[in-house]
């Protein structure tokens, strides 16, 4: 896909900015596309389910800033500013205010626009305070030897990786890290065999993903769910995660920690009817 649509459309006022706002822009830089982009179309070239799809276009969910990302450059946005907007939203209802975020496009002419008055230089934000407070009690810290408050002090300023997963790793139940069962969302789902669904479940908190299966042919008890979730450039690498669990209805594995949008988690197992193993088919990725 290709176009010259510039990253403005992102762009929109945070004030009443809403999910409903936001998605709305998004079909329209859908309906904006020089041909016309069917949902199937913009699965494939996104790679983002079309189940996925259907729910952001219809303002049902906010999309992870992955599947975010992909979706504008399949229809060649500006992900960075897209993400800047999301985030804000994100801030928003939480009722904090993100000083880092883009700001809204200013459409005033050069002709329009009036030249500054003497006293209206730039007043301190109220996080400029904060980061002058923090680096005052370092010094203060310092200058009566407490290293121990410094060494805190510093730890709450040091900057934090963008893509870093926090306080998780590959490997840990995201079941005992609340963080990331709060804002946990099914980001990919399909049904197999009419019976049995394959879920990716992904928290943009822990930055980190995990796979489900579940089945609905009543007949758990004496039967296995074999779950496997990993990424799509390495499916047997060392971040692939596993479940083999008997006699439950649904199976769920371990989460893998994600450090990059590139990172494709996918998801894919089997279940058993007795002596029978059941392949529910090709990988669900995300």
């Amino acid at each position: 896909m290709s176009t010259d649509v510039e990253g403005a459309e992102a762009l929109a006022p945070a004030a009443g900015d809403s999910l409903e706002r936001f998605c709305a822009d998004l079909r329209q830089l859908r309906d904006d596309y020089p041909t016309k982009v069917s949902l199937n179309t913009l699965a494939e070239g996104s790679g983002v389910p079309k189940s996925t799809l259907s729910s952001v276009m219809a303002g049902k969910k906010m999309p992870t800033e992955k599947t975010l990302t992909a979706i504008v450059k399949a229809l060649d946005g500006n992900p960075s500013a897209w993400v800047a907007r999301r985030e804000r939203l994100r801030l928003g209802a939480a009722g904090v205010m993100d000083d880092a975020a883009a700001p809204a496009a200013d459409t005033t002419s050069d002709d329009e626009r009036p030249g500054p008055a003497e006293d209206d230089a730039p007043q301190p934000s109220p996080s400029h305070k904060m980061r002058w407070l923090l680096a005052l009690l370092v010094v203060v810290s310092l200058l009566i030897g407490g290293g121990i408050g410094a060494g805190v002090t510093y730890s709450i300023m040091k900057p934090k990786d963008p893509w870093s997963p926090g306080v998780v790793k590959t490997g840990d139940n995201p079941a005992f890290f609340p963080a990331c069962m709060a804002d946990a969302e099914v980001d990919a789902s399909e049904t197999r065999l009419n019976d049995y669904l394959l879920e990716i479940i992904w928290s943009a908190n822990c930055r980190a993903g995990w796979g489900r299966i579940t089945r609905y042919d009543e007949k758990s008890q004496g039967n296995r769910i074999a779950v496997t979730t990993f990424l799509q450039a390495d499916p047997n690498g060392p971040s692939t995660q596993t479940s083999d669990d008997p006699d439950t209805q649904s199976s769920y594995t371990y989460l893998i920690a994600s450090h990059s949008v590139d990172d494709r988690i996918c998801v894919k197992g089997t279940v058993t009817d007795g002596d029978k193993v059941i392949d529910l088919g090709t990988p669900l990725c995300l």
